[in-house]
């Protein structure tokens, strides 16, 4: 158990540092979306990478006016954000999120689709506390 938990930890820090010069090719999101969709023969998940510099900055500024208008507040996890949105769960019975696009990324990278985990405690588990982390 000790040994998985350093080499989770290990290969976490590793690929951090390799991505952020190495583009993400592959990321658990894109498996759980080929294998939902393994009956449809012609699924691809076709995608041109490009630099950061061959994207309009409008579109980068929408990007986050539209996923996370704290963007430049907060160092990954937006504490306010997350506060609004329990007290609006609490008030309305809703499910108001509340991820910064630094947890989006990281769930998307490393983690699996919420719908695949249906108990709220293990949601939080395993994917809320990785995405901190």
């Amino acid at each position: 158990m000790f040994r998985m938990f350093v080499f989770l930890f290990a290969f976490s820090i590793v690929s951090v540092i390799l991505l952020r010069w190495l583009p993400v090719r592959y990321t658990t999101l894109m498996l759980v979306r080929y294998i939902e969709n393994i009956e449809n023969n012609d699924y691809r998940n076709i995608r041109k990478w490009v630099t950061i510099d061959q994207i309009s900055e409008n579109v980068i500024f929408a990007v986050i006016a539209a996923e996370d208008s704290r963007f430049m507040e907060h160092c990954g996890i937006d504490w306010e954000a997350i506060k609004k949105a329990r007290k609006h769960n609490k008030i309305y019975g809703t499910r108001l999120g509340a991820s910064t696009i630094t947890q989006q990324t990281a769930k998307n990278i490393y983690l699996l689709p919420s719908h695949i985990l249906s108990n709220v405690a293990l949601t939080l588990l395993l994917r809320k506390a990785p995405e901190a982390y």
